[in-house]
């Protein structure tokens, strides 16, 4: 689950770049989330527009993208002219409608997320929904490529039997990719010995080495050690490969059946409900350490404390509502609440909490993002303390 984008660029020179979470056009790449906050910190300027999206994947809704997005380009126009000088408008406006005129909304998923200043330009897919909206700040709105990051299920499915095995990277809930070369994996085994195959500790023993042949591809196909495997097997398949994986901590679990015949369809469809369950455990047991880290005193939920706690290094875990935006005035640490939403005022935050999550990040600490109702007693803003 990670993803590459621009490492370095040269200001005053634009730089477009069409990312989807996993792969870029542009071969620099970075490791992890926290790189890359860090480099796109080093790309913002005073005034940074962020523009974001929902897409559609198919014609013809997706033919609508295009007019959406010139209107929030108008409405980031009408912001800006009410602010700033004249000058540093036209670079960013010119920006903006440069950065549109890139992008192929045949290839749309479910969001775009564009970000802008009057040296930069960059748009991302992803490939989650979110709100439509613009935002103008000292700083890029992260929040909606940090919560794809953290919601993505990219992961291989490998469909097993003592006969053969196929080899699937699956990148969303609507993108599977049979990987060919070196799979689909045939077991052309024959014993010199013929007693092998006649006893339970002989078949045992063949079905074994070739997993352990098909685990040594697995790994060459999929280097990265944190990256899921699922396996599409019966249970004692399951048990013969985890006997004889080298990395077992790459395992994510199995879904038990014969699936030689099934279609890529159905093997999506069922793997990517078995990792989005899994991955509702996860915020599950995550919840259940923000309940224990509140009986020891160690969880805070002012917004203006949980501000300074982040700046400081304490937060451990920032738990936050997805849909919770908040726009503000910082002043001494402290933040004052715009009742009246999105500001016009040159020093106004469109998005503290956006900030928060960002810095979070930057301090090493850990965000879990929430859809239902379980962080209402926290009004949807919660931080578990390292200290």
């Amino acid at each position: 689950m990670h993803f590459a984008i621009l490492t370095f660029l040269i200001y005053n020179t634009p730089t477009y770049s069409d990312t989807d979470y996993g792969k870029s056009i542009n071969p620099l790449k970075q490791n992890n989330m926290k790189d890359f906050l860090s480099n796109l910190k080093t790309v913002q300027s005073k005034v940074n527009v962020s523009i974001i999206l929902n897409t559609h994947r198919t014609r013809p809704d997706n033919q609508q993208d295009r007019i959406v997005l010139k209107n929030l380009i108008k409405e980031a126009e009408d912001r800006l002219n009410k602010d700033y000088d004249k000058t540093l408008i036209a670079k960013i406006t010119e920006q903006l409608h440069q950065c549109a005129e890139k992008i192929d909304h045949e290839h749309n998923q479910e969001a775009l997320v564009i970000y802008v200043n009057e040296s930069y330009a960059e748009y991302h897919r992803i490939s989650i929904p979110v709100i439509n909206r613009v935002v103008i700040d000292p700083r890029f709105a992260t929040r909606d490529l940090i919560r794809s990051k953290t919601l993505e299920n990219k992961f291989h499915a490998l469909v097993l039997s003592k006969h053969i095995a196929k080899l699937y990277a699956i990148k969303s809930s609507h993108e599977i990719e049979e990987l060919n070369g070196a799979f689909p994996l045939l077991n052309h085994h024959v014993p010199a010995d013929p007693l092998m195959q006649s006893t339970n500790k002989g078949q045992d023993n063949l079905v074994e080495e070739f997993f352990n042949m098909v685990d040594k591809q697995v790994n060459k196909s999929v280097p990265n050690p944190k990256e899921n495997i699922l396996l599409l097997t019966d249970s004692r398949n399951y048990d013969h490969y985890s006997k004889v994986a080298d990395h077992k901590n790459k395992i994510a679990g199995y879904i038990s059946g014969n699936f030689e015949n099934s279609t890529t369809h159905q093997i999506l469809s069922q793997s990517w409900e078995f990792m989005s369950s899994k991955n509702q455990g996860s915020i599950q047991l995550k919840m259940e350490d923000l309940e224990k880290a509140q009986k020891s005193g160690k969880v805070i939920s002012d917004i203006s404390e949980i501000w300074r706690s982040i700046k400081e290094g304490k937060g451990q875990t920032l738990f936050v509502h997805k849909d919770l935006q908040y726009s503000a005035i910082i002043q001494n640490d402290q933040i004052q609440s715009l009742d009246n939403g999105i500001s016009d005022e040159k020093f106004a935050i469109d998005d503290v909490v956006d900030e928060m999550i960002e810095n979070c990040i930057l301090q090493s600490g850990e965000v879990v993002f929430v859809s239902d109702d379980r962080l209402s007693d926290y009004q949807g803003l919660a931080l578990s303390l390292r200290y």
